[in-house]
């Protein structure tokens, strides 16, 4: 008995310490990495700068404009308190293990033995860094709240186990998505309606309000502080028009949003390889084998695609938020092969177990045969690892940034012309005007030029940058010209032009 409990524990040991660095490996993959510093995505770049601003006393949507929800920028600068340079790449980290941990919880929970679970754990690898566009993004941190949330549905739907103290955290993670994009909440709508179906279905109604209750005050400790946080330091009125009122316009533009775009978006992300592979067994299972669970995970999957795709465009990171559907998925696919059965009595038992394992087998080298270019992609990115000090050393951003650092002062406000956030983190300088970044935003709302416009002409700004692809913007020779008649044009680099103010005599 003793011999059983070590050998057990010594499993549970080696299978963390496994799914660790499967998620070691998956943080490399992510632009915030020890061996990257300085190669910030654009968005997360974006993300950071705000943390910056909150770091150094400031206030995201009243001292500079993002509109993604504030929990984002409250876990940058968690990170950057930790450590400026990696410590956002320590939060990714645990970020990766959790979804990790709970995607193996999913496949156990599945009936999926401790090696199949790590094997789905190895595919989630592939399936994570086929999405993953950098990380650091909103839907990477939802992912955690979705991983997890799911498995508590499932060990409902599946063993009836209900805790009070998952429910307050289920509440908690539901208003953490809503605080980071309002349009990943989807599995809780569909999970939820399931439960208070199931519920009434099983003539068990009376729980339902203290159900609901519980799930109130959890999205309640996440909510409350972040709004009395907002109104204490007068940003909640900025809150209100970045988050929501321009998501509004983002996913109503006619332009961006039209038909057209939002169908093409859903077609790219069901014909994705992750989807492609896993919605048809998912859908055979809701048809064939009946279970509330397929049909609520297929629901769940399909309407989170419609919700993604509602702004008409197709950024590949978008599709992080399915990573726990297309796990369970997998999961239920791998548990099937391995209990196949064949109803013919008359066909010989080695028969049916060649036949078993045939169809294991077509389903395995299917999976790899749509991953290996996914595994060749993560072998080549964690290579270039050994050469980024190389590359960031050469690097446009690092050059640009260094000329930044050489003709200002730390003091000194400065304005990046387009989408370059990362040059106001590279050469530790601030964004003149409360829009760091002008594009794509002012093309959804003009009043953003006039205002920024209005920034940099009232704002003593000792440096104008202007990124190469603003060529094509509404006011580009507007501020091209205000730059001449005040500024000397110092330099012109990979594009990119670069206009000191003059000095005054």
């Amino acid at each position: 008995m003793q011999n059983l409990i070590v050998f057990q524990g010594l499993r549970k040991a080696i299978t963390y310490i496994y799914i660790f660095m499967v998620s070691f490996f998956m943080s490399l993959y992510g632009t915030n990495n020890p061996f990257q510093v300085g190669c910030t995505g654009i968005d997360s770049s974006v993300f950071i700068y705000v943390a910056k601003v909150i770091v150094d006393g400031g206030m995201p949507y009243r001292d500079t404009f993002d509109h993604k929800g504030p929990l984002i920028y409250l876990i940058d600068a968690l990170g950057l308190l930790i450590n400026e340079d990696i410590g956002i790449w320590i939060i990714e980290l645990i970020s990766i293990f959790v979804i990790f941990l709970f995607a193996y919880k999913i496949a156990r929970l599945l009936d999926c033995n401790c090696f199949m679970s790590c094997f789905i754990v190895t595919i989630g690898l592939f399936v994570l860094s086929y999405y993953f566009e950098g990380g650091n993004f909103t839907e990477e941190y939802a992912c955690v709240f979705i991983t997890v949330s799911l498995y508590w549905f499932l060990d409902y739907f599946i063993n009836g186990n209900i805790k009070r103290y998952r429910i307050i955290l289920c509440g908690v993670s539901f208003a953490a998505v809503c605080l980071l994009r309002v349009n990943m909440i989807i599995l809780w709508i569909v999970m939820c309606i399931g439960f208070l179906a199931d519920n009434i279905h099983k003539h068990q109604g009376e729980v339902i309000p203290k159900i609901i209750y519980d799930f109130l005050i959890g999205a309640a400790l996440v909510i409350v502080p972040i709004s009395v946080w907002l109104l204490l330091n007068n940003a909640f009125d900025d809150f209100v028009y970045d988050y929501l009122k321009f998501n509004f316009m983002y996913s109503s533009d006619p332009e961006r949003a039209s038909t057209f775009n939002i169908l093409e978006s859903i077609k790219a992300f069901i014909i994705s390889t992750p989807v492609m592979i896993s919605l048809p067994f998912l859908l055979y299972f809701s048809l064939k084998k009946k279970k509330h669970t397929d049909l609520l995970c297929v629901m769940a999957l399909l309407l989170s695609i419609i919700a993604s795709c509602i702004s008409g465009q197709r950024y590949g990171h978008y599709g992080i938020i399915f990573f726990p559907l297309i796990i369970y998925a997998l999961s239920r696919t791998v548990f099937e092969l391995g209990n196949f059965e064949i109803s013919d009595t008359n066909v010989k038992v080695n028969s049916k177990i060649v036949a078993k394992y045939l169809l294991i087998t077509v389903f395995l080298s299917l999976v790899f045969c749509f991953f290996i270019p996914f595994l060749f992609s993560f072998v080549r990115t964690v290579t270039d690892l050994f050469l980024i000090d190389k590359r960031v050393l050469s690097s446009q951003e690092t050059k640009i940034a260094s000329i930044i650092q050489t003709v200002t002062n730390k003091d000194d406000k400065i304005t990046v012309v387009g989408n370059g956030n990362s040059l106001y983190l590279l050469s530790k300088r601030k964004s003149a005007s409360k829009y760091s970044y002008q594009y794509p935003i002012a093309n959804i709302d003009n009043k953003i030029w006039e205002e920024y416009l209005r920034d940099i002409e009232n704002i003593p700004t000792k440096l104008i940058i202007l990124l190469p692809n603003v060529n094509n913007i509404w006011p580009y020779n507007q501020i091209k010209e205000k730059a001449r008649l005040k500024y000397d044009k110092i330099e012109t680099i990979y594009g990119c032009e670069i206009y000191l103010l003059k000095k005054v005599d």
